[in-house]
């Protein structure tokens, strides 16, 4: 009997990975584990019922708020509707979830798996499918995309999906959603032509047709632009260099043909279902139609990821964490590589093309028309620029790959190191003082300064372990602690002032309601069952606005992506505020909720402060230990 040799084979090792995936998922899913940051709502609202529970390992972080205060407060509102489509309890005219990625009973829904939890299970479950689906979706499709890169280094892959999946911009920009789609598109397609099996090539397709989906469904082209050509770049790079394991049948060209089909249909009922709010959103004042043509990007961004020490334990000044964070830059080591030694990994040339290509329209722009025909004008230079590393990143797996446990290094490569000390260094201290991304703390700076020419030096020298060593023990280290473990989301559903809001809602079903001044509850009443007009309008509710403003003379104000403040004031003060851009203010009266069709509202302002010659208000609840109170808008001298 020929006996199987373990530690070279890629098929074990592989299949022990998935099923370690798959059982980790499951109880995880079933102990309701998730990493969102949804605990910070238990500093905005600390009156809480007696059997309140929520557990959580690490501390939430107040960043990408628009995921646990925008996002997650509109997928309990849906939820609790059934998943419809269009929210009525959202806005005056209703809200479509298709325009925020919002789990629906929509065919863009359906094909997206990341949302199957929440379709199936409901909210609790659901939220926790999402987030560990999510990081797993990650874990796989890396593990695969660098076995790809590598022809099947198991331990270059394991080490790859580790590194891309903690680093810095997958874990402070929520898990990084679309980085995930393309990876999973770009394993299901180079997979799919490589495959000989009618049911793996249906596997493929399929999975294809949901990368796709998703892709499509964040509605966000500032990433999905780079992205998709990333994701070219490799499969044509990758395609070309196994042309000799690809072969073209007709069953092949057949499923193939089937799912272009496929995504072409879910394509159209998309447009359909959505394209009069993308219209709205074109011709906005806010966000409106971005149109750049690079250039715009100062030249610190090519340094930031020198803040994955920094960012993980202050906020940062002169950008919040998530927009500061990078993957490392991995541009002079490879230069200065590639200078001093030789390398027989052809495929790395289109990656390094790309990268070059993206630093030159970060840093100096396109022609106009060039940006037009590319695409390129619908993203910007700051959210392109972490494609460039990423490209770089796979090009140091591809070369990882090539070399032995430790390399004789000849003269050039020692000249590289000396080279690399002075320019590398020089580079990282001019980065490390500037004004901008300064770490003033001398042992802090001295620190990283350290680990950096660290990390390069055992790069270029090839010291493989080491480098492996260096580089995954801080990415992995300080990307696992970003985001809380926590358990359940009752820090969003389990809230005195939410069950009251809910309560009230069951017995006036048809009624609607604001926050006034009422700052964290602005988000919280839609979560709770109710019809409301605060929170978030991704698109202007235009029709809302004019009731207040029935010429359109301030449109300006409204005609935007805005969170929605409703301060009460006389009917002297200026209407609309903007304090910034994504918010909006309306100052307004008894008299105009009424107009409004308002019949409740959350407020922290105290009953004396409210009524008039026709209208008072009468309390329902509060004041409680936040200070918030529930009103309900009478006239005077009865209902």
């Amino acid at each position: 009997m020929k006996k199987i040799n373990l530690l070279q084979n890629k098929k074990y090792y592989s299949r022990i990975y998935w099923f370690a995936i798959a059982i980790l998922f499951i109880v995880l899913v079933l102990c309701k584990v998730n990493l969102s940051n949804i605990g910070v709502w238990e500093e905005r609202i600390q009156d809480r019922p007696e059997d309140y529970s929520y557990i959580s390992i690490g501390i939430p972080k107040k960043i990408r708020s628009d995921e646990y205060i925008v996002n997650t407060p509109l997928i309990k509102s849906f939820a609790d509707q059934g998943f419809p489509v269009v929210n009525p309890l959202i806005r005056d005219s209703g809200f479509n979830g298709l325009v925020s990625n919002i789990p629906t009973k929509h065919i863009v829904s359906i094909m997206q798996p990341l949302h199957w939890g929440y379709l199936l299970f409901g909210f609790d479950y659901g939220f926790s499918w999402y987030w560990m689906g999510l990081i797993f979706l990650l874990l796989i499709t890396s593990f695969e995309l660098v076995k790809i890169l590598t022809k099947g280094n198991i331990i270059i892959s394991l080490f790859g999906a580790a590194v891309i999946t903690f680093s810095a911009p997958i874990v402070w920009w929520s898990l990084f959603p679309t980085i995930a789609q393309a990876q999973l598109i770009i394993v299901a397609a180079v997979s799919f032509l490589k495959s000989r099996k009618l049911s793996r090539q249906i596997w493929f397709a399929l999975l294809g047709v949901f990368g796709f989906t998703g892709l499509m469904a964040s509605l966000y082209p500032a990433f999905v632009i780079p992205l998709l050509y990333l994701s070219l770049v490799f499969c044509v790079t990758i395609l070309i260099r196994d042309r000799a394991e690809i072969d073209f049948t007709k069953i092949k060209l057949l499923i193939l043909s089937g799912a272009v089909l496929s995504f072409l249909v879910i394509l159209y009922f998309f447009y359909q279902s959505i394209h009069s709010e993308i219209e709205i959103m074109r011709n906005t004042v806010y966000p409106g139609a971005r149109i750049s043509t690079g250039g715009d990007t100062p030249l610190y961004y090519f340094s930031m990821f020198i803040n994955i020490f920094k960012q993980n334990l202050q906020a940062l000044n002169y950008l919040n964490n998530s927009e500061a964070s990078s993957f490392f830059n991995y541009s002079i080591p490879i230069l200065i590589l590639l200078i001093t030694t030789k390398t027989r990994k052809s495929e790395i040339w289109p990656f390094i093309g790309f990268a070059v290509f993206i630093y030159l329209y970060t840093f100096f722009g396109l022609p106009d028309f060039l940006a037009g025909i590319m695409g390129m004008k619908m993203t910007t230079g700051f959210r392109a620029i972490n494609f460039a590393h990423l490209s770089l990143l796979y090009v140091s797996l591809i070369i990882l790959s090539e070399w032995k446990d430790r390399e004789v290094i000849g003269l050039k490569g020692k000249i590289g190191a000396v080279l690399l000390v002075l320019f590398w260094g020089l580079f990282l201290y001019e980065a490390l003082s500037s004004s901008i991304l300064s770490i003033t703390h001398g042992a802090a700076r001295l620190g990283t300064l350290a680990y950096f020419l660290m990390w390069a030096l055992s790069f270029v020298l090839k010291r493989k372990k080491l480098f492996m060593i260096i580089t995954a023990t801080v990415v992995v280290f300080f990307g696992m602690t970003v985001n809380p473990v926590s358990f359940g989301a009752q820090a969003l559903i389990n809230t005195n002032l939410g069950n009251a809001v809910q309560e009230i809602g069951e017995e006036y079903p048809d009624s609607r309601w604001i926050s006034i001044e009422g700052g964290s509850a602005n988000y919280l009443l839609y979560a709770n069952g109710v019809h409301s007009l605060s929170g978030v309008h991704t698109y202007p509710d235009i029709a809302l606005w004019e009731k207040l403003d029935p010429e359109g003379l301030h449109s300006d104000y409204y005609n935007r992506f805005a969170h929605i403040g409703f301060i009460y004031g006389s009917q002297k003060t200026e209407r609309f505020r903007n304090p910034y851009p994504d918010v909006l203010e309306v100052v307004v009266t008894l008299n105009d909720l009424v107009n409004l069709e308002v019949e409740f509202f959350v407020s922290l302002l105290s009953p004396e402060r409210f009524g008039g010659e026709t209208l008072t208000v009468e309390k329902l609840y509060g004041p409680d230990k936040d200070g918030f109170y529930i009103y309900r808008i009478i006239q005077n001298g009865g209902e």
